[in-house]
């Protein structure tokens, strides 16, 4: 699965990846006309009965906010309703691998209906810690799809604010 998701950027020296019934694939792509954002295309990740995909041990340097994006599809099948289900597509945070925190994330268009989109969550940890995990788990096989997961910290926003006053 390394060459499906490739990764890139600060923290990746240690990266693993964990997962459970999720292949690559190269069908409907995520730069295709099945899609509402500019999606890398080529391979994905699809996530098959009782499935997950970890992302773990990437290294931080002191950062405590962050904003994620992944983009994602749903589809079940021409005949049923395929509007994107967070119920049964679940995000988690840890900073140990074992103690996770579910994410809520959206979709900046409201939720997609059998088509690529981009997902984004805005999240914070309570204090610096050195190894940040992500786990993706679907409750239902063979409907998702996963591609260009991407993390970055971000300037907190009472820090911004207390700039922008300044003269």
């Amino acid at each position: 699965l390394h060459d499906a998701l490739p990764i890139s950027g600060n923290g990746i020296a240690d990266v693993t990846y964990s997962y459970n019934t999720v292949t690559a694939r190269s069908n409907s792509a995520s730069n295709s006309n099945y899609s509402d954002y500019d999606g890398s295309g080529s391979n994905n990740l699809f996530f098959g009965l009782n499935s997950f995909f970890a992302i773990n041990e990437i290294a931080l340097s002191g950062q405590t906010t962050f904003a994620l994006s992944f983009g994602t599809e749903m589809y079940r099948g021409s005949s049923y309703d395929n509007t994107f289900d967070h119920d049964i597509f679940h995000v988690l945070v840890s900073s140990d691998g074992e103690k996770w925190v579910e994410l809520d994330y959206s979709f900046a268009n409201g939720d997609p209906n059998g088509r690529w989109d981009l997902a984004t969550s805005k999240f914070s940890i309570k204090e610096a810690v050195s190894k940040l995990y992500i786990y993706f788990k679907a409750d239902m096989g063979s409907i998702f799809r996963l591609d260009d997961v991407k993390l970055m910290p971000t300037i907190q926003m009472s820090l911004m604010s207390q700039r922008k006053s300044r003269p």
